[in-house]
């Protein structure tokens, strides 16, 4: 790996300690929990606005309860897995997300 790389790296690393993120699978969310609410506990630590009720900007082919449900199961490499969310309250975080997102 390059320094370069390897520094943008450490920088990101920084970046998401700083603002309050941090390894989340053990999160479970609370028995009657709908998206809305298992967002403002579990997500928007990491995730602000971009403008009023905005948080993300998807494209048409992410923008899919499944494409979403898996992003929040597995994760990625600056987003933590969130596996104890499942079944139907899965589905509402999902619809949730894509409600709360610019579609393009």
């Amino acid at each position: 790996m390059n320094r370069a790389k390897a520094l943008g790296l450490v920088v990101i690393g920084a970046a998401v300690a700083m603002g309050g993120c941090s390894k989340s699978d053990d999160y479970a969310p609370e028995a009657g929990a709908d998206g809305k609410a298992m967002f403002e506990t579990a997500c928007i630590g990491c995730h602000a606005p971009i403008s009023e009720g905005i948080y993300f900007e998807l494209t048409a082919d992410k923008a899919k309860p499944a494409v979403i449900a898996e992003k929040i199961t597995k994760g990625n490499i600056a987003m933590p897995g969130f596996p104890n969310i499942k079944g139907e309250q899965l589905e509402s975080l999902s619809l949730y997300v894509i409600s709360a997102s610019k579609v393009n």
